[in-house]
């Protein structure tokens, strides 16, 4: 029984530091994954003043990149504001065309 314990304490002594080192390496890594923030097609629309029907057409020529969940449709929302702040994208403002007025 004395040498039964003798290695038990050895490898418990060798072991838990291994297992130590590998939990406090992955713990800390497993929470420092960064939520994606999304905006749903609806959401975007709303901020930016479109349609939500000329939505992908809107998105492919801003060079917007969809990501699908299912049967839903989101944009990145830190990428839109990104972009929102460097003026790349904005609120849709309708340009007036000017008349002339020939007769």
């Amino acid at each position: 029984m004395g040498e039964l314990q003798f290695l038990e304490k050895m490898l418990g002594n060798i072991i838990r530091p291994i297992i130590r080192e590998s939990v406090e390496e992955v713990i800390p890594k497993y929470f420092e994954k960064k939520v994606q923030r999304r905006y749903s097609i609806k959401e975007f629309c709303e901020k930016f003043g479109i349609a939500e029907s000329s939505f992908h057409n809107w998105a492919n020529a801003n060079g917007i990149e969809r990501i699908k969940d299912g049967h839903n449709t989101y944009v990145d929302a830190d990428i839109v504001d990104e972009k929102a702040a460097r003026g790349e994208i904005g609120k849709y403002v309708h340009q007036k065309k000017k008349r002339s007025h020939k007769l």
